[in-house]
């Protein structure tokens, strides 16, 4: 996502949309949360949002499917 001037702007801006109750869906909405949106709409849902990413393990941490 690019930079947003919602920060700093009298306009008040909201997001709708639905997302994965996991760990990328709680990322999405945080950044969303970061550059200044209103995220009380986003509804959160069992499953995945149709990405798939693996964060690669390290020596004591497994490889996880986000």
């Amino acid at each position: 996502m690019s930079a947003c001037p919602c920060r700093t702007s009298a306009t008040r801006v909201a997001a709708v949309s639905t997302v994965a109750d996991n760990a990328l869906g709680e990322a999405a909405t945080g950044e969303l949360r970061r550059h200044g949106l209103d995220t009380s709409a986003v509804h959160r849902v069992p499953g995945r949002m149709g990405l798939y990413f693996l964060a690669p393990g390290a020596i004591h941490r497994p490889a996880e499917v986000l």
